[in-house]
């Protein structure tokens, strides 16, 4: 099983056990252009292909330390174009659902098995992502993903102030704080894209006090002041052993459904959406193309996809 578009990882194959058959990584959210003259990075991940079973929790743990990328990925063919996905953070703990490893697996599987779209079942999941892979130009390919919609309850700020402490932001800087309780996120909402950007959360603090409530990640977004981008969102998930997330797919869950009502926007408008992440350094975290489509309560994020 080979990749000509993306890497090989640098894990010994012959060391791990006989269910692994390959591992590969590949960048969601990359773009070929400058934002706000910036390069944009893309979010990294790490696909591990098994055979037959997945290996043990256990050894996907030690796998996806090793691996140290921000999320590893484990795929298993069950039929036709569906396939099983288990997900670990660098810290090696199962994480629920994540967006970008999961349409970079399915840019790898198109790849090898000619599907333009590919169906992944998840343990505990309730639902399956739908992912379609379109050849965006001559040299990326462009993959989305469909999943769930929730729209996040919102909370008084005042009552939240224990998460935009760990921030460093005033609440007079903060418009609105919600909580996506399907997935247990925290969504910040702050006045403009210069404060969103500026912010310097206290990890430390911040990591305790999200393992503490059981919540998934903590959301800073707003407005953007770019012509060409919508909304922007910074993601943080310190307690995984993420600091800053580099960009998010399954965030939308929530944002995308947030922000079409903010926007009062048809359905299905498409939001175009950048992750700001280390841009200090001149450097981006990521484009992502969105929608929501109230219908049928879900929304597709995609991306282009690279080494």
């Amino acid at each position: 099983m080979s990749f000509s578009s993306m890497k090989q990882s640098t894990t010994n194959i012959s060391t791990l056990p006989s269910e692994i058959i390959n591992i590969v990584q590949g960048k969601a959210f990359i773009y070929p252009y400058a934002i706000d003259a910036q390069e944009v990075l893309g979010n990294p991940a790490s696909i591990v292909f098994c055979n037959k079973q997945f290996p043990s929790k256990e050894t996907m743990s030690k796998i996806a330390i090793e691996e140290n990328t921000p999320m590893t990925a484990f795929v298993l063919h069950k039929q036709n174009n569906i396939f099983d996905i288990e997900f670990y953070t660098p810290s090696g703990d199962t994480f629920s659902l994540c967006g970008h490893a999961t349409i970079i697996a399915s840019h790898f599987i198109s790849e090898q098995y000619r599907f333009e779209e590919v169906i992944f079942l998840r343990e505990g999941l309730p639902y399956q992502l739908s992912t379609t892979n379109i050849k965006a130009n001559n040299t990326h390919q462009f993959t989305l993903v469909t999943m769930p919609a929730f729209m996040p309850k919102s909370l008084a700020i005042h009552d939240a102030s224990v998460y935009t402490n760990c921030l460093g932001i005033a609440n007079n800087q903060v418009e609105a704080i919600y909580q996506c309780e399907e997935l247990q996120d925290i969504i910040v909402v702050v006045s403009n894209a210069e404060i969103l950007r500026n912010v310097e959360p206290n990890f430390t603090e911040l990591a305790i006090v999200l393992a503490n409530n059981n919540i998934r990640g903590l959301f800073i977004t707003a407005l953007s002041n770019l012509p060409e981008i919508d909304y922007e969102v910074r993601i943080f998930a310190p307690h995984f052993d993420i600091d800053e997330d580099i960009s998010c797919g399954s965030a939308n869950c929530s944002l995308l459904p947030l922000w079409n009502k903010l926007f009062n926007a048809p359905n299905n408008k498409e939001f175009k959406i950048l992750c700001p992440y280390n841009f200090s350094t001149n450097k981006m975290g990521g484009i992502e193309i969105g929608h929501f489509n109230a219908e049928n309560n879900t929304i597709n994020i995609g991306g282009m996809i690279g080494k």
